[in-house]
């Protein structure tokens, strides 16, 4: 990529005399002088007579000559070829901002509509697309098709009464001629521009006319005035907002100098989501019949949204919602489509189409200058605006790569190949951080490598000394979030150094502690998204790792301040969902709820939780409007019940009283703070031993009970049995019990797991063997004492050394056993960063997998139940294998099959510790599932579940 030249004395005095010329209303030729266009470095590449156009390249408009009424502009264009499946366009344009534009082009339509060619001249109006179609058009002549690699004559001409483009061949005959009448608003002055997206595409002799050049327009806001403020508090009046932190709590200042909560709504959209199965934006095509226009369509939504108590649009929200008493957020955005999506070079983590993809690569010689350019696309509009609370910089970045919060990123350079700039920025950064000293850097890691330049010559680096490893990946990921911070923020504030930064609204929380740490030195404001639970029950909002029972919401988020250099945070991003919408909502985050009365109260709790918290500015709920029951996209399946209203703008009258409800009491809850709310019920999370004498009295034992419990040993083999279930294993093996039995029908097998992190890669270990299993009989109840073990085989293997101890206990006559972890124990040389601990039933129901389902065949995630669980089911064999586990117990239980129909039984401890060599990891409190075996389908499993609950909570 040719890097953008500094202009000599002769191009600044040509530029001059173009100006003048312009001025004074005569032709002149535009030379491809980059200093003169402001233009997408990555896209547009200067050339003797032109620009060549490749990659992300967008608009490239001339700055120097000035905006016109009546201008006329030709190029010639030739399309090289076409790149990648979506739409593509080659041409050139009037330009007035970005989302006011005319261009006449040539165009592609995306693959799988069947890559059509044709010739358009088509405005962009208020940031709506194809919005020339309120205005007459007079002429329209259409020839033969364009191909690549001819030459074509391309004429546009703007004046005060219509505009018009042709297209010609070099023979002269005419493919396309086409002119609108300004019957209607439109877009009536501009500068020259290029336009480039899918193609790439050269242009030469490009050349403008300005007859009429007219002074900029100089943007007018509206005074900034709102009743969503607190008297009690005030701040400096400077016009903007601002933060300020007061008698120990964070503060938003309004442009007043009033004190205000952040109370806002995500994707307040007259579109809605496009639907790609159905091909088009189903809220838009409801919209469309009931409202005369946008307008009266952002008119009533505003007022709606104001009275409940809603003072903002948060991210995703068109032109017409500006300025109606809300204020508003913008994004500069770098990742995504504008970046990461394109050349490999771009991105360290590549733009998948999905939110926790995308990195950008901060070390890419452009990344600096692109991020000026973005900036005065996304930024230069809206200095002066009082309206505008301020800028997020971007959403959901995968800071982890592929993997740990700290290692991940230095591990998606190190899988570039060797000419990839951020992998020669790594080799870089580890070569100064050794000071060139290879031997130095060989004993730091452990690790035999000749030179830092063979680093470019592997696609992994790791060594055996793990802390040092660690440690430098660690740094190296500092090193990026400060390039990524800093680049974006200084080229902010030297445009618009009055609107806050608003952070790039982390997913969860999920990133490392120097992500954390450069995000508070470089914004004003550090946002996340995060999509807690809530405890219906106790009414106590919870973390987000497990559906009840998790720690308090508090915690996490006093956590992330500390973290966050003690700036404010606010929330970007959370919601939860009902069942009774009617939509699938089996993809997206949050909480699942089985009605609307049930997500209502949840949304309150956690609503008033994050405004009691002193750190917390407010909140954007996610959203407006609810997800196409089909699904966004294939890449992007949401299909979920987010929204305030439905798809057919009806309110969810009980969500949206809620909300009003909780911004009445806004200021009461955040001048209570934490100290305000209801103490929870104490949960109790009965022992393992308790459960089964509470069954036990339930169930009068049998005369023959004890006589029902066996346990033998025959060589390797042994077996267990409890008169209605029986376990078989085999010492040696990996499989804690390789069958066990409902009387004498196979339900399955069951294993344990360790999940850790080694070389920044999480790593789920199964144990290589069972080397040993005890059994002994007690009060009516059979224990089985298991110990697996896994040998790494050597010192330089990813793989870690350990124990795991487990302990199975079956009552006698039950069709069910309890499942405890007891010990982890580090048995390598090594450290072993522990995440957590795994119980796998894998099934076999009625004696082959062949079948088995997840209960929850409706693949909801996280639905709200009081008793976490969730079963194998096989209609045909009748027969369901199931976990259950109290709440508060600390265990997730998730069974699922991936695409190809592989089981997932996730049966989850979540723990994360560094355990060092000869250390063990022993629960504070028992940890345990319960493992059932059953007769039927989803309806005799979802009964017995029930019972279990009923049972755990008395």
């Amino acid at each position: 990529m040719q890097s953008t030249p500094r202009p000599t004395i002769a191009k600044r005095a040509l530029s001059t005399l173009t100006l003048l010329a312009a001025l004074l209303g005569f032709a002149v030729a535009t030379p491809a002088a980059p200093p003169e266009w402001t233009l997408n470095p990555l896209g547009w590449k200067a050339e003797a007579d032109g620009f060549l156009a490749e990659g992300p390249a967008g608009m490239a408009v001339r700055r120097d000559v000035p905006r016109c009424e009546k201008l006329r502009m030709e190029a010639t264009l030739q399309v090289v070829r076409s790149v990648g499946p979506r739409w593509k366009v080659a041409g050139i344009g009037v330009f007035d901002d970005p989302g006011n534009y005319w261009h006449l082009a040539l165009v592609e339509s995306p693959n799988d509509e069947g890559a059509k060619r044709f010739i358009e001249l088509c405005q962009m109006r208020d940031g709506h697309w194809l919005s020339q179609n309120n205005l007459q058009c007079s002429r329209r002549t259409m020839g033969r098709p364009w191909r690549d690699g001819k030459d074509y004559h391309l004429v546009l001409a703007i004046d005060s009464k219509g505009i018009e483009g042709q297209v010609s061949d070099t023979d002269g005959d005419v493919l396309a001629d086409i002119r609108f009448e300004f019957t209607a608003e439109a877009v009536v002055a501009g500068r020259p521009a290029l336009h480039a997206e899918g193609f790439v595409a050269r242009f030469s002799q490009i050349e403008a006319d300005c007859q009429k050049p007219i002074a900029d327009q100089q943007p007018e806001f509206p005074q900034y005035t709102s009743d969503s403020f607190v008297p009690t508090v005030n701040g400096e009046a400077t016009g903007f907002f601002h933060v300020e932190k007061q008698d120990g709590r964070w503060w938003t200042i309004d442009p007043l100098g009033r004190g205000c909560v952040v109370l806002g709504v995500d994707h307040v959209s007259y579109q809605g989501h496009w639907c790609q199965a159905l091909q088009t934006h189903p809220y838009k095509d409801r919209n469309d019949k009931k409202y005369a226009s946008r307008e009266q369509w952002a008119n009533e939504t505003a007022e709606q949204l104001k009275s409940w108590g809603f003072n903002m649009l948060g991210a995703g929200h068109p032109t017409e919602m500006l300025h109606r008493g809300l204020a508003h957020s913008q994004f500069v955005g770098i990742d995504g489509m504008a970046w990461a999506a394109h050349d490999d070079d771009l991105n360290i983590t590549p733009h998948e189409g999905r939110p926790c993809s995308a990195f950008p690569n901060v070390f890419h010689p452009e990344f600096e200058q692109y991020c000026r350019y973005r900036v005065e696309q996304r930024c230069r509009p809206w200095v002066g605006d009082p309206w505008l609370f301020g800028y997020f910089l971007d959403n959901e970045l995968a800071w982890w790569g592929r993997g740990h919060v700290d290692t991940g990123l230095f591990d998606a350079a190190m899988v570039k190949p060797a000419g990839h700039s951020a992998k020669r920025a790594l080799r870089d950064f580890l070569a100064q951080r050794y000071e060139n000293d290879i031997e130095r850097f060989r004993n730091a890691w452990g690790i035999s490598i000749d030179s830092f330049d063979a680093i470019l010559d592997r696609d992994s680096l790791t060594g055996t000394n793990a802390e040092t490893v660690d440690a430098d990946k660690r740094a190296f990921l500092e090193l990026v979030a400060d390039r990524y911070f800093g680049a974006l923020s200084r080229e902010i504030r030297r445009v618009d150094p009055d609107h806050m930064i608003l952070g790039c609204r982390f997913a969860g929380g999920h990133v490392s502690e120097v992500v954390w740490a450069a995000a508070a030195t470089y914004c004003d404001v550090v946002t996340l998204n995060y999509y807690g639970n809530v405890d219906i029950d106790r009414m106590v909002a919870l973390d987000h790792d497990h559906d009840a029972g998790g720690q308090p919401l508090a915690v996490p988020f006093e956590r992330f301040y500390r973290l966050a250099g003690e700036r404010p945070l606010l929330v970007t991003e959370w919601s939860f969902i009902a069942l009774d919408s009617g939509l699938p909502c089996t993809e997206g985050a949050g909480q699942r709820f089985r009605t609307q009365h049930e997500r209502s109260l949840a949304a309150g709790v956690y609503a008033e939780t994050l405004l009691r918290m002193p750190w917390m500015l407010g909140y954007n709920y996610f959203m407006w409007v609810d997800e196409p029951a089909e699904g966004i996209t294939e890449a992007f399946p949401e299909n979920s019940n987010y929204g305030l209203v439905n798809i057919d703008n009806r309110p969810y009258a009980e969500l949206t009283e809620t909300f009003a409800r909780v911004h009445r009491n806004a200021e009461r809850f955040r001048m209570e703070g934490l100290a305000g709310l209801p103490e929870p019920e104490p949960l109790h999370i009965p022992t393992w031993q308790e459960v089964i004498r509470k069954w036990q009295s339930d169930h009068r034992a049998s005369p023959d009970a004890r006589e029902a419990l066996r346990f033998t040993r025959d060589g390797h083999e042994y077996q267990a049995e409890n008169g209605r279930l029986t376990l078989r294993g085999l010492v040696g093996d990996p499989d804690l019990a390789d069958e066990v039995l409902l009387d004498k029908d196979l339900l399955g097998r069951l294993h344990g797991l360790v999940h850790y992190v080694s070389d920044g890669v999480d790593r789920w270990a199964r144990p290589e063997r069972l080397e040993s299993v005890e059994g002994r009989v007690e009060d009516n109840l059979l224990i089985l004492d298991t110990l697996a073990r896994s040998d790494a085989p050597g010192s330089d293997s990813p793989m870690r050394s350990f124990t795991l101890h487990n302990r199975i206990a079956l009552p006698a006559h039950a069709d069910w056993m309890i499942v405890e972890f007891v010990e982890l124990t580090n048995t390598d040389s090594r450290p072993i960063d522990v995440q957590g601990i795994f119980v796998q039933p894998r099934s076999a129901l009625g004696g082959s997998a062949a079948g088995d389902q997840p209960a929850n065949a409706s693949g909801v995630p996280r639905l709200w139940t009081n008793a976490p669980g969730e079963a194998w089911v096989d209609a045909d064999a009748g027969l369901f294998w199931g976990a259950v586990a109290p709440r508060g117990n600390g265990v997730a239980i998730r069974l699922w099959l991936n695409e190809q129909g592989g089981q997932h039984p996730d049966i989850r401890w979540r723990h994360e510790v560094l355990l060092q060599p000869g250390q063990s990891l022993t629960p504070e409190k028992p940890v345990y599932t319960i493992l059932i075996g059953g007769r039927g389908g989803t309806k005799e499993w979802d009964a017995s579940k029930q019972q279990w609950a009923k049972s755990f909570a008395n």
